[in-house]
Parts: structure tokens; C-alpha cells; sequence
């Protein structure tokens, strides 16, 4: 995502960050250099700080709050004090964002223990623990025995998967057992409607959507998620997963073979 326009990529970065200088500067050299000791701390101009672990680079604060990757202003326009579940939530890069510009509730779940420790790192720093509740877990469809296995990433902490490990990307890293939670149980503890569902799994969406009961999904009134290559699953499977829910796709990014954003709206709620 961040690649494709590079001039674009920085014009975002200088309206979005302080220091966008220094940090774009150092995330390159990450990219490009394997300069996997350097750390950042995105400082954004709403006074929001998004730290990131060791060679990370921390790019999912440019995607979500820079670039507005998953259309946050046209999504959450008019919503006031959103209820937010935030599912992959990585090291709180779109938890805080939503905090910050759209003073949002947000339950985040990430499984991974090294990203987990800066989510809450983030959470704390910027004084968001009334706002954020998040919850060291992996949302999965079925549940099981309550744990599951996860390739967790030496580096690029938001790429940690059930799915893919280095025998797909040649990426650096090692399988753990986290904690799991099924969405049903997630959903049928929600009070009231949840404004907005947003999911990036690496590849688990389709377990976790095809095997949610449609009478919990109907409590949300949006989904965005990003979508992984998974074969024999395809993005016609979602729409119908879905629609049974009384959703209906309004937007599909494609970002790659098999590799994109899509925005779910649930007309039963809206």
C-alpha cells in the first residue's frame, strides 16, 4: 500500500505527523537498508504517539492515519463516540487513531505477544485506558480447546498469521500458542451496536466471518477488513456470508492478487 505512490505516501506523512522527517527518513532505511535496529515514535499533529518495536517501521500508523487507508472520515462521519472492535489491532495504530479524531470505544484483540506489549505501551502512554480495552487474543471462528498456533514475525509485527510463516515469504520468525476468543462470544457480550467491525487477520477472515452466527454479525453496523489470498476462499464467499447478516459490499479496494480492502454496510442497522 505504501509503495505504490511514494511522493503521495510522503505529501500524507508531512500533513499527518510532526516529525514526519526524521521517522519517514528512519522507516525507509528499515524497508530498504534492513536497518532492523532502528526504533520510531510517530508523533501525529492531533498529539497522539504511535511507538513501534525494533526494525518495524511502524507503517500501519501511516496506512491508517495518514493515508486513511480504510476511509475512517467517510466511515464514522456523524458518528458520535463510535463503539469500535478492532480486531488484528497490531500496536494500536488504528485504535488510537479512531480515539483521536473520532473519540471512539474501541475492544482490540491482538494475539501476538510482541505487538500486544506495544499496543498497550501506546494505550497507556497516551493516557487512552478509559477508551481502549484490548485483550492479548486471537478472534477466531471456531474456538476449539481456547488456543491456537501463530507464526509471529521476528520483524513486521503486523504479519503475524495462522497461515503464512518463512516457508511463504522467507520472513524470520517462530510459532507460538496464543489465546483464542470466537467472535459469537465478542458480539453476544456487546450491550448495544457496534458502529464499526474492523478486521486484519492475514488470511483468518474467512474462518472467523464464515463461521459467525448472522444474528450476532446483524449487532454491527459496518465491517472493513482486509482480505488475504486463501484458497479455495474467495471475496464472492464474504458477500454471501455476509449478505445472510443483511450486508451489503460498498467498496472493494484491490491491492494485489488475491489482496484487498472491502466495506461491508448492514442495511438491518442502518
Amino acid at each position: 500500500m505504501l509503495t505504490v505512490r511514494p511522493l503521495r505516501t510522503l505529501g500524507a506523512m508531512r500533513r499527518a505527523f510532526k516529525n514526519w522527517p526524521l521517522c519517514g527518513v528512519a522507516a525507509l532505511a528499515i524497508n530498504h537498508l534492513q536497518a532492523k535496529g532502528l526504533k520510531i515514535k510517530w508523533s501525529t499533529r492531533g498529539g497522539t504517539t504511535i511507538c513501534a518495536p525494533p526494525g518495524d517501521g511502524g507503517w500501519t500508523a501511516v496506512e491508517v492515519y495518514a493515508q486513511d487507508c480504510y476511509g475512517l472520515n467517510a466511515l464514522l462521519h456523524g458518528v458520535l463516540h463510535p463503539r469500535i472492535i478492532d480486531i488484528g489491532a497490531n500496536i494500536g495504530s488504528f485504535s488510537l487513531t479512531v480515539v483521536e479524531k473520532f473519540d471512539a470505544r474501541v475492544l482490540a484483540f491482538e494475539p501476538a505477544p510482541k505487538a500486544f506489549a506495544y499496543l498497550r505501551h501506546n494505550t497507556k502512554v497516551n493516557r487512552c485506558d478509559a477508551k481502549i480495552d484490548s485483550a492479548r487474543a486471537a478472534v477466531v471462528g471456531k474456538c476449539g480447546n481456547g488456543k491456537a498456533e501463530l507464526y509471529e514475525r521476528s520483524y513486521s509485527s503486523d504479519r503475524s498469521s495462522f497461515y503464512f510463516d518463512s516457508a511463504v515469504d522467507g520472513s524470520a520468525g517462530c510459532w507460538i500458542s496464543v489465546p483464542t476468543v470466537s467472535l459469537d462470544a465478542v458480539l453476544s457480550r456487546e450491550p448495544a451496536t457496534v458502529d464499526l467491525l474492523k478486521m486484519d487477520i492475514e488470511g483468518s477472515e474467512y474462518e472467523v466471518l464464515l463461521n459467525t452466527s448472522p444474528a450476532n454479525l446483524k449487532k454491527v453496523s459496518a465491517i472493513v477488513l482486509e482480505y488475504h489470498p486463501m484458497k479455495p476462499h474467495t471475496v464472492g464467499d464474504l458477500k454471501i456470508c455476509l449478505a445472510a447478516a443483511g450486508f451489503s459490499m460498498t467498496r472493494h479496494e484491490r491491492l494485489a492478487p488475491g489482496l484487498g480492502i472491502l466495506w461491508f454496510s448492514n442495511e438491518s442497522v442502518n
